[in-house]
């Protein structure tokens, strides 16, 4: 109100909010923006390491053949340069890249199931490959999980500053 003493601000489509409300929308604007860009973020610096470390270490070999073992260094650099695209393009469009991550990590996922479910390459019959093959899908899980948490709560959180911002201007 124009005669209640208070100090207010104009915004883009004149509607008037007080210095305070002005501070909580800003502050709510800056702690939940970069909510998707550190997620793609995440991502990408955990497959990126992760490449690295399998290419280092050599470890992913020893259950697979070679050749199987490349593919899979690949892939996960792949996906960590991928992320890092979509890390850099969040910046500019945090809820695009943010949508796209999720989708590329849930198509992902599923491929992953799929491979897992239908067994395309036959498990030897001895039970302690069979135990860490079930292992390494569980952990795999767990990580694709959290990181499709991580990226629903940028896109969430994205979504929210769109609806702040059209709602007060």
């Amino acid at each position: 109100m124009p005669g209640d003493g208070k100090p207010r601000l104009l915004i883009a489509n004149e509607k008037l909010l007080t210095v305070p409300a002005r501070a909580m929308f800003l502050h709510e604007i800056n702690t939940t923006v970069p909510r998707t860009t550190r997620a793609l973020f995440s991502i990408a610096v955990f497959h990126l390491t992760m490449g690295c470390v399998f290419a280092a270490i050599g470890s992913i070999g020893r259950t697979v053949s070679p050749a199987r073992a490349h593919a899979t260094i690949a892939v996960v650099l792949g996906l960590g340069t991928a992320y890092w695209a979509l890390f850099i393009w969040s910046r500019r469009a945090a809820l695009a890249a943010g949508i796209v991550g999720l989708a590329v990590y849930m198509g992902i996922f599923m491929l992953e199931l799929i491979v897992f479910l239908t067994a395309i390459d036959p498990l030897p019959s001895s039970a302690p490959f069979v135990v860490q093959r079930v292992l390494g899908f569980v952990v795999g899980l767990l990580i694709s999980l959290s990181f499709v948490i991580l990226l629903l709560r940028g896109v969430l959180a994205d979504l929210r500053i769109r609806q702040l911002l059209k709602d007060s201007g």
